[in-house]
């Protein structure tokens, strides 16, 4: 306990410390000497003796008083001696201590900003003692200060404030402003997760008689969150604020039910105060059964605590209930007795002086802010002319220096333009040589194409038809009739028609207007053979056709060549074919079960050369990967990104 509170001491005023140049370092006499009153008063306090506690934590302050470096050490003790104080129910004491630690943040600068915390847990502490010695006003007025001074970013503290508002217009039932300004702490999105949930109680207990279903719907909506909490005192006070909705709503046994598990849990626990409602209640129930002999234990056992412990809404609540029982048993002198009692709380909670005060401060706290509006637009008003005079000096010698620009500007404007003249006489000539070099470039390379085209055809024609003619041509010279050799001859022209239709297929071009995948399963078509099963696989099929004209263009007879290769050379059984767009490249696959070849010794015939020359003029890439009596694999990788 002495190391913890020793170090709470610390951490909460470090920052406040760091800001002020105060040197916090306890010598370890120091913190020896403080650290044994500490546990003196942890004992004390655990043991309740407050008034030994008090002692000690005076002995502390008169130590500190001594030593000026820890004199902000005092704002925590006065906090810690206030609570003592209170459950002494020696109220003036705890508001007097309250007090001197707020006249320490006003008279240190800077100081609330530096320990925002700090401050609003004593102004906290300060308006509680307010409630409880039904000082609303004062509760109201300091509230109002701690907003004026708490800064804007601090969500959590701002929002913690307008709860306890809120609260504190319940208490003397304007409910329309505490509900606005529980709403206004919801308002914050940085708002802890207990005050937005306390929050909702709240809002719960400003609509229960304007809004039944909407109290109702914000009880619900508290009672999830604290339900997962450890300490359940929350969660059952929620309890027994649904229990009350749910009597209005003529729903006793529920709210019966309800009240029991709070009654039973505020018993074991001992806080007596949260069980005055929950009596109250339970004894409006049984009024209601009727079963008066129930009711009568409830108020009397509700009637001590209410008297000695109960806030004023709680004793107001007792009485109008005390008053319905005698009404209800036709005893008029308790009757009038109670109401007497009811009524002087009301005008507790009513004095027209009260609410006057009230009224006032919250004039006053309207009028200080407008004054910080009005001061803050002052500001800005200032800030904008002193803005708009510089932009304006600004832009004066912006101007000068642009007119002797354009002027400087229109000189060489002039000398540019004559040179700028012969430059696009330069280039025009310079444009024209170009066009007739590309034009004869161009003309040169279809010239280029056409005789290679020519070539191939002629080696075509010569090695494939010309060879099987001839030896058709001796077949034919030494001719029997033998039914065998005729076969044979048959065969011969048979392979030699295959060719030639694989020649002249080669020649063709594949039409400008007709889908490429179209194109591509015709190629197919014609390559397709009892000897030799072409398969095409493309995907996605549709988009194969938006790929690039000079895409399409190139890779129609780099997949005929290939195919012709393998009809001639690689006595296959069956070929694959596999065209696939990627992202940003085309990937072309062709398999066969061939006799294969070795791709490092393999001449470097014209059509594989064409191959690799049209995948080059596209930036591609082309693998091949063939074991002799295995089958070849071509695998080309071209980029879209060419088109």
């Amino acid at each position: 306990m002495n190391k913890t509170i020793l170090l709470a001491f610390c951490l909460f005023i470090s920052a406040f410390v760091h800001a002020q140049n105060y040197r916090l370092d306890l010598t370890s006499f120091e913190e020896k000497y403080i650290e044994e009153i500490l546990n003196e008063v942890s004992k004390h306090k655990d043991q309740k003796e407050y008034v030994k506690a008090i002692s000690g934590y005076n002995e502390i302050k008169k130590y500190l008083d001594t030593i000026p470096r820890l004199v902000p050490l005092k704002l925590i003790l006065n906090a810690e001696k206030a609570k003592l104080f209170e459950k002494l129910n020696q109220y003036d004491s705890a508001a007097t201590l309250y007090k001197d630690s707020k006249e320490i943040f006003n008279y240190i600068p800077g100081i609330i900003q530096d320990l925002p915390d700090i401050y609003v847990d004593i102004v906290i502490g300060g308006i509680q003692v307010d409630k409880k010695t039904e000082n609303y006003p004062q509760a109201i007025q300091e509230l109002y200060n701690a907003l004026l001074k708490v800064p804007g970013d601090q969500e959590k503290l701002r929002s913690k404030l307008y709860y306890h508002l809120g609260y504190t217009y319940w208490y003397i039932k304007d409910l329309e402003q505490a509900e606005k300004q529980f709403r206004t702490a919801l308002s914050y999105s940085n708002i802890s997760p207990f005050f937005k949930n306390s929050c909702y109680m709240g809002l719960g207990d400003a609509l229960i008689k304007k809004d039944l279903d909407s109290s109702l719907y914000y009880y619900r909506k508290a009672e999830a969150y604290f339900a997962n909490k450890t300490d359940k005192t929350n969660y059952q006070i929620n309890q027994t604020n649904i229990a009350n909705a749910l009597i209005l709503k003529d729903s006793l046994a529920k709210a019966e039910k309800i009240l029991l598990n709070s009654k039973e849990y505020f018993e074991n626990i001992k806080l007596t105060p949260y069980l005055i409602p929950v009596y109250t209640l339970l004894a409006n129930i049984n009024l209601n059964k009727p079963d008066l002999k129930s009711a009568l234990y409830y108020l009397e056992m509700a009637n001590p605590i209410t008297l000695t412990k109960g806030s004023l809404r709680h004793r107001e609540k007792f009485f109008e209930t005390y008053v319905e029982y005698s009404r209800t048993i036709r005893d008029s002198s308790a009757a009038r007795h109670y109401n007497n009692q009811a009524k002087a709380v009301k005008d507790s909670i009513f004095n027209s002086e009260k609410l006057t005060q009230i009224e006032v401060y919250e004039v006053k706290h309207r009028n200080e802010i407008n004054e910080i509006k009005i001061a803050a637009q002052n500001d800005l008003i200032a800030s904008q002319i002193k803005q708009r005079n510089i932009l304006l000096i600004s832009l004066i010698v912006l101007g000068v220096l642009i007119f002797i620009l354009f002027l400087l500007y229109k000189q060489k404007l002039k000398f540019q333009k004559d040179l700028l003249n012969k430059k696009d006489e330069l280039a025009n000539q310079q444009l024209a040589t170009l066009k007739e070099t590309q034009k004869a470039e161009r003309i040169q390379a279809k010239l280029d194409g056409q005789q290679q085209e020519r070539s191939r055809i002629a080696k075509d024609l010569h090695d494939s038809i010309g060879g099987n003619l001839a030896a058709i041509k001796m077949q034919l010279t030494h001719l029997k009739s033998e039914e065998e050799q005729l076969n044979y001859i048959i065969k011969n022209v048979d392979t030699t028609y295959n060719e030639l239709r694989m020649v002249s297929q080669n020649l063709f071009v594949q039409p400008a207007d007709k889908p490429f995948t179209l194109s591509l399963e015709d190629l197919v078509d014609q390559y397709n053979s009892n000897k030799t099963i072409v398969e095409l696989y493309l995907f996605p099929h549709n988009q194969i056709n938006f790929i690039s004209n000079t895409i399409q263009t190139e890779l129609y007879p780099v997949l005929k060549e290939i195919l012709t290769n393998i009809f001639k050379h690689a006595e296959a059984n069956y070929c694959n074919i596999n065209i696939t767009v990627h992202e940003d490249y085309l990937n072309l696959i062709i398999e066969d079960d061939g006799v294969g070849f070795n791709p490092s010794k393999a001449n470097l015939g014209l059509g594989l050369s064409n191959i690799k020359t049209r995948i080059n003029t596209l930036n591609g890439e082309i693998q091949i990967e063939s074991i002799p009596n295995t089958g070849t694999t071509i695998n080309i990788n071209i980029p879209l990104a060419h088109a």
